[in-house]
């Protein structure tokens, strides 16, 4: 059975693409709001909550889980909904395994982040000092610093928070559904993939990391282009996270790893290797689709 939006323009499609996420997410937003306050007993123990202000390790376990399901929930009603629904956005099939470049989608990341990180570190001391004390925006590493401290000694659902869900997630919608969308409205693969990260990075609600994220979308972005396959910049993104992760478990390590980004050596060589990787990576995933054809 054809579904009755087969009949509406492409762009028709895209417009009802966006307002389905846009709904979806302020629905899931409410949801998760909701189940939290009627757990905590107030919006404001909720808040205080979230802002760590108040750590309790059940509640906070709670927390998590609550946004690991509300965020599956409206990522994967999203994604095969435009898939069944919606034939004219080319959504990536699940079947696309793209096993050499997820390898090297991996790789690229891990050696882009100290020049991702170094970027955070010039661009953050150029931001409004009170954008700096404001909790979270301390540091563009500060959402898993307080996620550790608010859990103290639970990593397990932290780690599934950050590592495994997330990038399941996000990628599903921003990699999967977003950019797919929008180069159908562009017809520029360029254009979508950079404002797909810009929608990337602002979701996260954090000035400090903004301009990285947004530099980490677009690399995340240009992987799915490639591969024509979600599985590598959703391997990509488990990578960088679980990187942050574990910096944010070690302090000592972190503090050794910023004194390195602080000498601009490393930030620049990573730089230089991410783009040598770029092409490497653009030219091989064009070749393997020649060959295909």
């Amino acid at each position: 059975m054809k579904s009755p939006f087969n009949y509406m323009s492409a762009k028709s499609q895209v417009a009802i693409v966006l307002v389905i996420l846009f709904f979806g997410y302020l629905i899931a937003q409410i949801a998760a709001l909701g189940l939290m306050t009627s757990q905590f007993g107030s919006l404001d123990a909720t808040q205080k909550i979230l802002n760590g202000e108040v750590v309790n390790e059940s509640d906070f376990i709670y927390l998590i889980w609550v946004n690991i399901i509300v965020q599956g929930i409206w990522a994967f009603i999203t994604f095969f909904g435009v898939q069944i629904l919606l034939s004219k956005i080319p959504t990536p099939n699940l079947k696309n395994i793209q096993l050499v470049t997820s390898c090297l989608g991996v790789l690229w990341i891990l050696l882009s982040i100290p020049g991702v990180y170094g970027i955070a570190t010039w661009i953050e001391p150029l931001l409004p000092q009170d954008w700096m004390n404001s909790g979270i925006e301390n540091s563009s590493n500060a959402f898993y610093e307080n996620l550790i401290g608010s859990a103290n000694v639970t990593i397990f659902p932290v780690f599934i928070s950050t590592v495994i869900a997330a990038p399941i997630f996000e990628e599903l919608i921003f990699r999967g559904t977003i950019q797919p969308a929008l180069h159908q409205f562009f017809r520029s693969p360029h254009v979508s993939i950079w404002i797909t990260a810009i929608l990337f990075s602002a979701i996260h609600l954090q000035l400090a990391g903004f301009i990285p994220r947004v530099i980490l979308g677009a690399l995340l972005g240009y992987l799915m282009y490639w591969s024509k396959s979600i599985y590598p910049s959703i391997l990509a993104h488990a990578s960088f996270n679980a990187f942050s992760l574990f910096m944010a478990m070690s302090p000592t390590y972190e503090a050794h790893f910023n004194l390195h980004i602080e000498n601009i050596w490393l930030p620049i060589l990573s730089i230089w290797l991410g783009i040598a990787c770029y092409y490497f990576i653009a030219k091989k995933t064009a070749s393997a689709r020649l060959l295909n054809e």
